[in-house]
Formats: structure tokens, sequence, C-alpha cells
């Protein structure tokens, strides 16, 4: 952890010449390598899980993946059924390690809803269909609305003229979605939908732009924590052929917006920016700093290595094809320049595909006479390098689930408040990452990847609240991901089941051994819990436990009475004090001599 007041003047003060050197230019575009399409979508993610990133395309009639030799060059294969006007998304939605695909779009007879099933290995089995309600013309989210460690579906689209779709499927977790659920909120097509937790509450909201029956969109929507979306609230400037990203371009730790498209003046265009207070409530539309586009697509990364998140924009202005860099300053305001081949009907997608610590890019379109498949390769000067992996990593019953928290990991660049993070857990066994699984999505657009955004205010850690029962043996890990999208994984820890208390408020078993002793919670903090104890289960008859500090002083003696399987300890020495944060350990003793030292912290 770089924590020091000298490193963080150091930190800060490189910013400055990083931003002078860091230009984040990109060579191109480099084509000859793919067949290129309009009016599609596309996506990064390592579908074959060989560490590197992949691609899948759709549009033109086409749906074609392209695996990366690690290097960043491509080989193309066609599969599934082809499809015009299309959305993709990558994502383990029956969390077995590795990305599945959904897909809508119009195979040139019917509109379709399409899920492929991935072996491991990068081969698709489908089109699974007869699910759901094919759409095209729309976008597609994954995400985990319900907050049960499953990827969840919102597709919006158009079916027919005046049945314009907003759906919501929810998943079981083996990648089965019950849906559509609908009457939530108002369809539309030619538009753009991003999740994110905009609230600051843990769970995802909703923002959605686009056209319904002649009339422009562009709403949010706010999850109750359940999955269901309860207020709907329309704000700044409505748009249709529209691209929306979500990401913190101030760096004040909450998800701002960028906006293009058309505005109910057609044919004017927009490149809108909105400010988020932290709470929702999104100032704007800020304009006037760069080019307004649609249709369009959008996309934020850092791409010159300075720490802030930049955009890339595509898109028709009204007189030429657009393909537009902005730089950020670290507060949120851009700086724009033109370069390589402009292009509309377009997607983007922003991702480091030689693995070379920098951002590249891969932009599909039309020109104006033909749809291409284009990539720039970034030349940024300035290297970037794994963040740290995440620290202090603990698992505490909370309400009878698990809990996981852990501090803020640091970065040679980006500041601890733009930092994102992914969670793995598995209920099984260690390494097998079931409840959540290991791989990282690349949302259409985000800058805000992992499942986790950072939350360090007031010094409160990162908090995932899961729906597993305390009772369960969990695994888990924790990755600390950069603007630029480079992510470092922290060891895995296992956190043992607490077993279930009988009427007597015992610890049901015999037989217990002093291996079987497990501690909760193990991140002590009574600011934060309702009870200011901590428990010890598990422990065999005539258990005792001494409590010493880092040094080596007993504070305190604990014994488990007689026919009792639990010691409950209120954390004060012998004198009754409270003690005060820092690491102990216990040595539990049982009346055989066997002996088991458990490490924990007090944290006040």
């Amino acid at each position: 952890m770089k924590k020091s007041i000298i490193l963080i003047t150091f930190w800060l003060f490189s910013i400055v010449l990083i931003f002078d050197k860091a230009s984040g230019n990109f060579s191109g575009p480099i084509t000859n390598w793919g067949t290129g399409v309009s009016g599609g979508s596309i996506v990064f993610g390592d579908i074959d899980n060989d560490g590197d990133l992949d691609l899948i395309v759709s549009g033109s009639g086409r749906l074609d993946k392209y695996t990366n030799n690690g290097s960043g060059n491509f080989s193309g294969t066609s599969f599934g059924t082809v499809v015009y006007d299309s959305s993709i998304a990558l994502g383990d939605i029956d969390n077995d390690g590795d990305l599945d695909l959904i897909v809508t779009g119009n195979d040139g007879s019917s509109r379709r809803l399409d899920k492929y099933t991935n072996d491991g290995k990068g081969n698709f089995t489908g089109p699974i269909t007869n699910w759901g309600i094919g759409v095209s013309g729309g976008s597609i989210a994954l995400g985990d609305i319900d907050n049960d460690g499953d990827l969840d579906l919102i597709v919006t689209g158009y079916v027919e003229v005046d049945n314009y779709r907003l759906d919501k499927y929810i998943n079981d977790g083996k990648g089965n979605f019950t849906g559509p659920i609908t009457n939530w909120g108002i369809g539309a097509y030619d538009g753009s939908i991003a999740f994110g937790d905009i609230d600051c509450d843990g769970d995802l909201d909703l923002i959605v732009s686009g056209n319904s029956s002649g009339s422009f969109r562009l709403d949010k929507y706010e999850n109750d924590g359940t999955g269901d979306f309860i207020n709907r609230t329309t704000f700044g400037t409505a748009v249709s052929e529209s691209s929306i990203a979500l990401g913190d371009i101030d760096a004040d730790g909450d998800l701002d917006l960028i906006v293009t498209g058309y505005d109910i003046g057609f044919p004017t265009r927009r490149l809108d920016k909105y400010t988020n207070d932290g709470k929702g409530n999104f100032t704007g539309p800020i304009t006037n700093w760069g080019t307004g586009v649609g249709p369009s697509s959008v996309a934020l990364g850092d791409i010159d290595n300075d720490g802030d998140l930049d955009l890339i924009v595509s898109g028709w202005d009204g007189s030429g094809y657009r393909l537009d860099k902005y730089i950020n300053n670290g507060s949120g305001n851009f700086s724009g320049t033109s370069f390589g081949t402009g292009v509309n009907w377009c997607s983007i997608a922003l991702g480091d595909i030689d693995n070379d610590g920098d951002l590249d890019l891969i932009v599909t379109g039309w020109d104006g006479n033909n749809p291409r498949l284009d990539k720039y390769t970034n030349t940024c000067a300035t290297q970037n390098n794994l963040p740290d992996a995440p620290t202090s990593l603990n698992a505490i019953d909370s309400g009878g689930y698990w809990q996981f928290s852990w501090s803020p990991a640091s970065d040679d660049h980006t500041q601890p408040s733009l930092m994102r993070y992914k969670i793995a857990i598995g209920t099984n066994s260690s390494g097998v990452y079931d409840y959540i699984s290991t791989n990282i999505d690349y949302p259409r657009g985000q800058a805000n990847i992992g499942n986790i955004p950072q939350r360090w205010i007031n010094n409160t850690p990162c908090l995932y609240k899961s729906k597993i029962p305390v009772t369960k043996t969990v695994y888990w890990k924790v990755a600390a991901i950069d603007t630029s999208f480079k992510f470092n994984w922290s060891s895995e820890q296992e956190q043992k089941g607490i077993p279930p208390a009988d009427s007597n408020n015992n610890v049901n078993g015999e037989g217990l051994s002093i291996d079987d002793i497990v501690l909760a919670p193990n991140l002590f903090n009574p600011y934060k819990c309702e009870k200011d104890y901590i428990t010890f289960f598990n422990c065999p008859n005539d258990t005792k436990i001494r409590i010493y500090n880092i040094v080596g002083k007993k504070e305190k003696e604990l014994k488990n009475p007689d026919r009792e399987h639990k010691i409950i300890w209120n954390t004060t020495d012998s004198s009754g004090k409270p003690l005060p944060s820092g690491v102990y350990i216990a040595v539990a003793e049982d009346s055989k001599g066997n002996v088991k030292y458990i490490k924990f912290v007090i944290q006040r």
C-alpha cells in the first residue's frame, strides 16, 4: 500500500508530468483483418479464458467472433444466426466460469432474442430461443439487479409499430431467465441503456434513452435493491439514435453521464455531459465542449494513462462522419481532437488488446461508402502498472448473510475514488466461484467495469452484501481495477460457515474439535455492528481461549461454559476496559491440550 505523505505528494506531482507526455494517440486504422459491419454492436471479453481480450461483432447480417493471439492479432469465425440492427452483451450468465452471449437483432425475416452458452474455450452453443421477445434497433445490458450473485438482463427495442419494449429478465443463477417482466417503464428503440449505481446505495440503477412513438426519452430508473425499479424520472434533454456512457469523469466518487444523439428538434445533434451530486441527481446538460453526433457511439476509458476517464465519440455531425477523442483534465473538462476514419451507425469498444498496458480501440460503422471494422493501437508512452491487490479482506454476519469487505487498493495513476472492484465467490470448494465468477465483463461504452464501485467514504471499507447464509462456508477473492481496466486479484479467503443454534442458543453438534472453531465477525467494529461482542463458535467442551495483543501481552482469558459450544466476548480486557483497535491473537486450547491460533482485527 502506498500510504505515506511523501508518496502521495509524489503521486499528485506526477499527474502534471504524465499529462504533459501522455497523449493517448492511436495508430490506425488497421484494416483487412475482418469484415466490416454497420448498424450493429461490438463487445470485448476473454471468451476462451486464455488471458487476452477477444471480440464479438454483430451487424450487417453477421455474427462473428475474433479470437486474440495475445498480441492484438485476431482470427475471425462466423457462428450462430446472423443479425442486422443488433445489440450484444457478454457475461457469465450461468456462473460456470466463462463468458456467454446475448444477441438481439433482425435476421432478415424476424426479430430475435438469442442466448449462446460458452464451453469455456470460446465455442458457443446456440442460438437458444423461445425464452423472451425478440427485438431489433434496441440495446441490451447484463447486470445483477436483484443482488443475488447472477446476471439479469434488460432489453429495449422495436418489435413493430407502437410496440417498443423495456423488458426485464431475472436469472435463476443457471442462465435461465424469467420474463419478460413489463409494465414498469416506457419502452424505446434507437437508443441506449446503461447500468450503474447512480445514487450510491449499493444496487444497480438504469439509464434509458431512445424513441418511443415519436417521443424522445432520457429516463433514469432507481432500483430498490430487489430488482424493482420503483422510480422513473425524466431529466435533461431527451434524445434518439443515441449512445450513453456512465463513469466518474470528475473523480468525486459518483457516476456521471455522457449522452449523444438527436434531440426532439431533429436534426439537432448533441454531445451532453451530466454531473452527479452523489445521490443520483444529474446537473445538465452541459454543452458547448464538443461536437454533437447521431447516430453515434461513445466509450469512456483512460486512454492516456493519467488516471482519469477520457472519451471516444463516433457518429454523424450533420455534414460529415466523425471519430473524436476527448482528453480529460482530471476534473471532467475535455479537450477534443479528431482522428482516424469517421463513421456512423457505429459501435466502439476500448480494451488493451495487445497487453502493453494501454487502451486500444475497435470501431465499426458506415464511412459513407463501406461498412468498416477498424483497429487502432494506442501509442501512449506512459507505463501503467497493475494496481495493488485489495487488502484487509473480511467476512461478517449481516442479518444472517455473509457481508464481505476490504480496504481500497492503491494504483500508480488511478485515484482511490476511481478504483473499481470485482468480487468472486464460491460456495462449494476452493477455486470454484459458482456464486459470482471471476470473469470480468466489459459493458459496451462503460468505464464502470467490475461489480463493485469504490465507496471509500468517511473511512468505510468497500462492501458487498451477499444472499449467502452464514451457515455456508464461502471462498472468495477481490480484484482491483484501474481506469485503464488493468486488474489484480487478492489471494483467496476461506470463511467457514457458522452452524445454526438450537432452541437453547447452543451450537448444534457434539464431537467438535479445536480446528472447528470459527470467529465472527472477523473485522469487528462496534460502531457498525448492532452488538459489541465477538463470538467464537464450534468450541469443544472445556475450551479456554486466551487473547493476546500483537506484541504478546495477555489481555483476557475466556472459558467455555459447561455443555455450551460458543464463547461470547465483549472485547474488554481483564479489567473490563474496551481493547483499542488493532490486531490480536486468540489462542484456543481444549482439555486435551490441542491448540489453535486465530488472528483477528478490532476496529473501533
